[in-house]
């Protein structure tokens, strides 16, 4: 983004220095605060849960044998992504998202017209039992199933019923 902001200044676009300080002062800062709000959380539901912990640390001993993880090392690490999503479901940094109808549409029978701001509360969202009907509480003992690449990934996820992190 901050490469975008300078290209568009050189090419004679109106852009202050200021404005692309402040630009990259907020990527910067609200990139470490949700990761330490999200970390956060991950601490004191495990704090919660000493039976998940000790899973975990398991897990991480039997992939890793006891050395830091590389980026290689991620697809084997189901269990992890299985707690840090439950964790961003459970408390999202982000918890809500603002988007802008690009057309009329119908969400939940109600008329949303061309040009309207439309809040949604992630939340809500991943609280909501509506969508997965009988599942409360923490849920970090989900079955994993082999994708084609052979990492493992949640299977019980209803899609688009996880929007923890959304593109804007």
């Amino acid at each position: 983004m901050l490469a975008l902001l300078l290209e568009a200044q050189q090419s004679g676009v109106q852009i202050s220095d200021e404005l692309i300080r402040d630009e990259a002062t907020t990527f910067l800062l609200g990139g470490h605060e949700t990761t330490a709000i999200a970390l956060a959380w991950v601490w004191h539901l495990l704090a919660q849960h000493p039976d998940v912990e000790e899973r975990l640390a398991k897990h991480l001993e039997v992939e890793l044998c006891g050395r830091p993880p590389r980026f290689e090392d991620l697809p084997r690490l189901a269990y992890l992504q299985q707690v840090l999503r439950e964790s961003l479901r459970l408390y999202p940094p982000a918890w809500y998202m603002t988007r802008r109808a690009d057309r009329d549409v119908e969400i939940g029978g109600y008329r949303v017209p061309k040009g309207v701001n439309v809040v949604m509360d992630i939340w809500a969202v991943h609280a909501a039992t509506t969508l997965r009907p009988g599942e409360g509480g923490v849920r970090v003992k989900v079955r994993a199933r082999a994708s084609r690449q052979g990492s493992t990934v949640p299977s019980r996820r209803k899609s688009g019923s996880y929007r923890a992190f959304v593109a804007a």
